[in-house]
């Protein structure tokens, strides 16, 4: 048993109504009263009588927003407003609850964990040593503050406890909000009910192929796969909505409708060619790095960087395969709607990115396919490894005969409906909730 308390109505404090996405209540987005075994006693606005005898957590979305700023050697230079406010918060619970076990959940549902704020964590479990603080994110980043994190690890009322997060925001939108009629959870991740192509889209978009693979934001994972494939595509329909071509920048610096999107996509775009250089390419490859990203970009569905793009189903009933291109190249474990989009639409999938998608996909009791493809290539330890072997693998493919590749995607089609059905229903929250609860309960004793 675990009581869920909040300050106000659903949420701690006001700031956390006015982050980058709009409030979703724990138990909402969890669904954890439907599909856990977990039983939860629901406190709204500061009702302390209503508590019963239990744990009692905290859930605090801060949705990757920075807490504070602290530097590697040790050093926490600033708290932040929300920083400010998360400690106003643990102090008025303090105050109102002060004989129940209490665990603060510090949790982001839109990104990774991203190591930012161990100091600052750092200094409230010391402020309580008698509360628990549990941070929580789609999987992680790589940490670079090893000092700050280790200084972390040694707080016995610190925890990390990671959450596909991003997958309950998706069915919660797609499913919960759909089925108690409202409307704004349709128009979220993913245009399902746009069966045909608009008016207006390029001939080569609406022609079959083996192969989809759309991309909006430039990463370095999703640049370096552009170079490995761009001049082999064939039976690939792709779309990469980025480019350094002179004329590309300045038709969105002129465009009203992107112009506040520039410095964001010359930010990606430079971050991106730092961090391939960092993966220490080859000479040759990193030129051919330079020369796809200099060419203008290849559209397909999106026609500018203002679409949010939210593919619609008739994209996906034109491809066999669909490639998905991971939220992040580095770190572990971030899983999204990208993952979701070809089960939604009934398609198996091969993805690329960060280590741990597979694992974290399965973990959740979803099938991976890996009876039929050779995955082995996603659990190399760099980037560019894991990059390379997916286009090796999809050359693999396409180079099969085509009685041999229709009998493989044939093969696939009993995962796709358990994939499908796995989702839309739900069921996959049991386990995912199963492992999160249970390592909170840890948490809590």
């Amino acid at each position: 048993m675990f009581n869920i308390f909040y300050l106000q109505k659903d949420v701690q404090f006001d700031l956390l109504n006015n982050l980058q996405q709009m409030n979703i209540p724990f138990e909402k987005l969890t669904q954890c009263e439907s599909f856990s075994a977990f039983k939860f006693n629901i406190v709204k606005n500061s009702q302390v009588e209503q508590l019963v005898d239990a744990p009692v957590i905290v859930p605090i979305d801060y949705q990757s927003t920075m807490m504070s700023w602290e530097k590697r050697n040790k050093e926490l230079v600033d708290i932040y407003e929300l920083g400010k406010q998360v400690e106003n918060c643990v102090e008025e619970v303090c105050n109102l609850i002060p004989n129940h076990k209490k665990v603060f959940l510090l949790y982001s549902r839109t990104e990774p964990y991203f190591h930012d704020n161990h100091l600052f964590l750092v200094k409230l479990a010391d402020m309580y040593p008698q509360c628990s603080f549990v941070v929580s994110g789609n999987g992680e980043q790589v940490c670079h503050y090893d000092l700050n994190f280790g200084e972390f690890k040694k707080r016995k009322n610190l925890f990390k406890i990671p959450k596909s997060w991003y997958i309950d925001q998706v069915h919660y939108a797609k499913h919960i909000e759909k089925e108690q009629g409202d409307i704004e959870g349709r128009e979220w991740h993913y245009q399902d009910w746009v069966e045909t192509p608009p008016v207006g889209t390029p001939e080569h978009a609406t022609a079959k192929n083996k192969f989809l693979l759309t991309m909006r934001n430039p990463r370095p994972h999703r640049i370096l796969m552009s170079t490995l494939i761009e001049n082999k595509l064939d039976n690939i329909t792709y779309s990469r909505n980025w480019s350094m071509n002179a004329l590309h920048l300045m038709s969105m610096y002129n465009n009203s409708n992107t112009k506040n999107e520039y410095p964001y996509h010359i930010d990606l775009l430079v971050t991106s060619l730092k961090n391939l250089l960092e993966q220490n390419l080859q000479d040759t490859l990193y030129k051919n790095v330079l020369h796809t990203i200099y060419h203008p970009p290849h559209k397909l569905d999106m026609e500018d960087i203002s679409d949010r793009g939210l593919p619609g189903k008739w994209m996906y009933d034109l491809c066999d395969i669909a490639i998905i291109a991971g939220g992040e190249g580095e770190g572990y474990g971030y899983i999204d709607e990208k993952q979701i989009i070809p089960m939604a639409y009934k398609k198996p999938f091969i993805l690329f990115g960060c280590n741990g998608m597979y694992e974290e996909l399965a973990k959740l009791g979803f099938k991976t396919f890996d009876s039929v493809f050779d995955l082995s290539y996603s659990t190399k330890s760099t980037m560019y490894k894991r990059v390379k072997g997916c286009a090796e693998l999809i050359e693999t493919l396409d180079a099969m005969p085509l009685n041999m590749f229709y009998n493989l995607v044939e093969n696939c089609q009993e995962e796709v409906e358990f994939n499908f059905n796995h989702f839309t229903s739900g069921k996959f929250r049991l386990k995912s909730n199963d492992i999160f609860f249970r390592e909170l309960e840890d948490a809590c004793s």
